[in-house]
């Protein structure tokens, strides 16, 4: 009797529970914010997929809403009022944030995303070089849908050259001090869409970007990398060389009197390198010296920049906090911009494809 009884009230908690119907709600799957053309308010664009029949299974058309408010919420009411469905956030893959809005600040839209529980936190976001509405309304040469297309595009250059970012690693660089948050910048024709380098945050807004040819180097100061490529140039042969990083971890260590390290431990392997005769061991010595000098002089030219400028992507404030007590974040403020900070690099190399 109590097993029945059991088995009754499951069903019963079952039959409670919330169910929505596929076909009978609205699955937004990436977000696009512009300023609109006053500058006065927010433009905000969705894109939804649509799926063809059972006879064209594999056809996707992406349909687009907009609507113009203060807030990202009032902006979805908005558009729900349009919509003939519900509008669903839960799965929501990326957004994009247009060059001009995010150069007069996000922190709102951050904020208001934050506090939505539909939105999880491993959420892409991302700076458009221009508007985002124009890249969701682009028809491009692909099968998939729109947000695919580009949150495919991130994660596939974040297992190589660019550095690991979400929505979780934004709000941790966002709320906390001594540091800043950056972002990928993306930028697209009439064909394709490309991650063209680095978006540069000071607070909420965006303050310089970082060229693709750069995001090598800050990847190898900011994080460790197991499977990223360089090229480099090698003065003594007058030939550019490809590497491949195998490893790379760097550490930081704060000195006294105001500075601070970086060493960056890098193994890799170089390519395309057939018409070199570095057989002999001083020859890829020479070659690893190269390298490391290459590698730590823009490493310090892109601190320096970071500095000029008095942002901090790298977190090196956050690494200066959590070793040291009684941390001042205003001191800190005060001495980041002129502080002496120096990067070595060792570079050692596995293996080449010389004389194979």
């Amino acid at each position: 009797m109590r097993i029945l009884c059991s088995l009754f009230m499951l069903m019963f908690l079952v039959g409670c529970v919330s169910s929505k119907i596929i076909e009978d709600i609205q699955l937004v799957q990436i977000n696009g914010y512009d300023l609109t053309a006053q500058e006065q308010m927010i433009r905000g664009t969705i894109s939804i997929p649509q799926y063809g029949s059972s006879e064209q299974a594999n056809e996707v058309n992406n349909i687009e809403y907009h609507a113009e408010s203060q807030t990202a919420q009032d902006i979805r009411t908005k558009i729900e009022a349009e919509t003939p469905y519900p509008v669903e956030s839960g799965k929501t893959l990326g957004v994009l944030f247009g060059r001009g809005l995010a150069e007069k600040g996000i922190g709102k839209l951050i904020e208001g995303l934050s506090e939505n529980q539909d939105f999880g936190r491993n959420l892409f976001l991302c700076v458009v070089d221009g508007k985002a509405e124009t890249l969701l309304t682009q028809e491009f040469e692909t099968q998939d849908t729109i947000a695919k297309y580009v949150v495919d595009l991130i994660q596939t250059n974040q297992e190589k050259n660019f550095p690991k970012t979400n929505f979780h690693e934004l709000l941790y660089s966002f709320h906390g001090e001594g540091m800043d948050f950056f972002l990928p910048f993306l930028s697209h024709t009439d064909k394709d869409v490309k991650v063209s380098g680095l978006a540069l945050f000071k607070e909420d807004k965006l303050v310089d970007t970082i060229p693709f040819k750069e995001v090598f180097i800050f990847k190898a100061l900011y994080e460790n990398s197991d499977d990223a490529n360089y090229q480099f140039f090698w003065a003594e042969k007058d030939t550019y060389l490809t590497i491949k990083s195998i490893s790379s971890n760097v550490k930081v260590k704060q000195l006294k009197d105001n500075k601070m390290s970086i060493t960056i431990n890098m193994i890799g392997i170089i390519t395309e390198t057939l018409s070199l005769n570095i057989d002999q061991l001083n020859e890829v010595k020479k070659l690893e010296r190269a390298l490391a000098v290459d590698i730590s002089t823009k490493g310090q030219a892109l601190i320096k920049k970071l500095q000029e400028q008095d942002i901090d992507p790298l977190r090196l404030g956050d690494y200066a906090r959590s070793q040291t007590r009684n941390w001042d974040y205003q001191a800190w403020q005060t001495s980041y911009p002129n502080m002496e900070i120096k990067v070595n690099t060792n570079f050692k190399i596995s293996q080449s494809n010389i004389g194979k």
